[in-house]
Order: structure tokens, then sequence, then C-alpha cells
């Protein structure tokens, strides 16, 4: 439930279960509740496997508590740990969110892998396109480690490009506003909306706070421009169209080149 929707039904308080604060002020009071998850396999067989030296370590926010013994079992292991900060000043040292690799990036030159303590592909996935050193990820649900190397990110990238082209076949393109908190950017929306008019390119201004897919079919545009989360046009929603980042879409006006989006 959002600020709006708590607002509307007359609640004086939020408690959000699972994740830390994201915006500074908020028009309620908020407590958060973290989510710990407990893991009954072995962690140090696992780490075992890995086979380089100096590893920088990342989690999500549901396991954060476990990186400070991750970087104890990994220096047992005669393995050099690295932990970088973030770019959102709220979040945690070396925790990630589908918007904020800081934490990697950060310390990416002084590492030859990462570790990402987190489970499903989501933030993985993210990782890919933001570094390019192998990543490994515990996954505590399956109870493995697993790698991401350089076909996977072969893949993910040549998905990316393929949305792009496909883009810039489209005859009308939508920009999506997005309005919650820690999302809200009209500027950069309006921006691109005047930079495609420029261009030539027709476009339509949209906005939205929670985005999907039915709504979006009803306008008919070939193409989509998330200025919302990210991870809308990276993991994209059941429409068969493109969703493309506010970036790709500049390579689509040609004010990027594709070369320059992500590292190579």
């Amino acid at each position: 439930m959002g600020f709006w929707e708590a607002t509307s039904i007359g609640a004086d308080l939020i408690v959000h279960v699972g994740h830390g604060p994201l915006v500074e002020k908020s028009p309620l009071p908020v407590v958060y509740v973290p989510l710990k998850i407990e893991t009954d396999f072995s962690v140090a067989d696992e780490l075992a496997k890995l086979p380089h030296s100096r590893i920088g370590l990342l989690s999500i926010d549901y396991f954060l508590d476990l990186l400070p013994k991750t970087a104890q079992l990994l220096r047992e292991l005669g393995k050099e740990t690295l932990v970088g900060k973030p770019f959102h000043k709220l979040l945690k040292d070396g925790q990630v969110l589908g918007c904020d690799y800081g934490s990697a990036l950060s310390v990416q030159d002084g590492v030859e892998a990462f570790l990402l303590l987190s489970s499903g592909e989501f933030h993985a996935r993210g990782l890919l396109l933001h570094v390019t050193k192998p990543i490994f990820q515990l996954d505590f649900f399956e109870g493995r480690l697993k790698e991401y190397g350089p076909n996977a990110r072969k893949r993910l990238l040549m998905e990316r490009y393929a949305k792009i082209a496909k883009a810039s076949e489209a005859s009308c393109v939508g920009i999506i506003a997005g309005i919650k908190p820690g999302q809200k950017n009209l500027p950069l929306a309006e921006s691109l909306y005047s930079k495609a008019k420029e261009a030539g390119v027709n476009s339509i201004l949209l906005s939205a706070d929670i985005v999907l897919s039915e709504p979006l079919l009803d306008f008919g545009c070939d193409a989509y421009v998330s200025v919302a989360c990210p991870r809308l046009a990276i993991d994209g929603l059941p429409i068969n169209k493109p969703i493309l980042t506010p970036e790709e879409f500049l390579v689509v006006l040609g004010e990027l080149e594709w070369e320059s989006l992500y590292p190579q």
C-alpha cells in the first residue's frame, strides 16, 4: 500500500515488512520491519567452489545480516573481500537494488569477481548490465552457487540491442512518467518527449503509479520508454512490445552510441 492509499483510508502509520527506507521524507510515519531469511544449507561448501581470490561482496536487503559471516568464511578460505558503497545514502554498504548497483561499481576495479547474496535472477541480471567481472550468486532458496558468466551477459546485451532496434521502427512511442516516490522524474520524461519531437519521432507522454500491460495496450504505441522503475524496461511486461530505458531511447534518437550505453 502506498502513501496515497494509506491516507485515503485514514491510516496514521504504515508498517513496511521486508525492506529498509528509500525515501527521506514521507507524508505518514513508516515503521520498517526487516525480514531475515535463515538458511540450512552448507554455505561454506558452496563458497569453496569460488575460483577467484579477490571477491566483491553484494547482497539484497533480506540477506545483509549474512554479509559479515560470508566475508569471514571467505577469509578462512584464503580469499580477500571488498564491500562497496551504494549510491543511495539510505542503503547499507554492500546492498544492491534493481536500480542501485553502486556497491559493485565502487569496488569493481579492485576485485576479480562478485558474489551476490540473493535469490532468483532479478538482481543478477541487473548486475550483468553494470559490470564486466564474473558474477556468482549464492542463492539461498535453491541452496547452491550459480555463475553468470560472459555468455549470460552477451545474451542480455543482445536482448537489449534487439529491443532498441525494434523501437527504432516504431510509429508511436509512449513515454511513461512514473509518479511513485523515488521514481518520479517528470523533467526527464518531458525532456525525452521534447527530444523525440525534435527528432521527428511521434510520441505521447503518459503517467502512471503502477504500470500495467493492459492500459498500455489501449494507447496503441509500438514501443515504450520507462521513466519509472528502470527494471520495468529490463524485465518487461507481457505486451510483446519493446520497453526501453531513457538511455536506450537516446540511442534510438541518435544522441547516444550503443557502445557507450553498457560497459563492453
